[in-house]
């Protein structure tokens, strides 16, 4: 039986999978970041749920702070909250690591203080009796 409806509706060609993850879009060349819900991805594409979108974004990263990714693209389709993303790059981070030298400092930066790696230092309170 022919299903013409679900042949359509999942147009990548590699197998893609539910998440229901949380995200941040990293918007080019403002650096503006767009908190996201992650709905679907697979190696070349995504599918995300926005809340506000600042403006139709050209090119972007996805930063996927739980998957320990960061992938590279522009929109392939938009609605007013949903969009589908098609990456050209995609790199797997490690908290632990330097750099890649393909992801730009400032995706680097922006991943690991979402992640919670680079934590500003405790302020010492100091107190003054006399």
């Amino acid at each position: 039986m022919i299903q013409p409806y679900q042949q359509f509706t999942n147009r990548r060609s590699e197998p893609r999978f539910d998440c229901k993850s949380t995200g941040t879009l990293l918007l080019l060349p403002s650096g503006t970041e767009v908190p996201c819900e992650i709905v679907n991805q697979s190696a070349s594409g995504a599918q995300v749920l926005v809340k506000d979108m600042p403006h139709s974004p050209g090119d972007l990263w996805l930063l996927d702070v739980p998957g320990q990714m960061v992938k590279f693209g522009s929109p392939a389709w938009t609605q007013p909250h949903k969009m589908g993303l098609r990456f050209t790059f995609a790199h797997k981070l490690d908290p632990n690591g330097e750099r890649p030298n393909r992801v730009p400092v400032g995706v680097w930066k922006a991943w690991r203080r979402l992640a919670g790696l680079d934590l500003p230092p405790p302020q010492e309170d100091v107190f003054f009796l006399d």
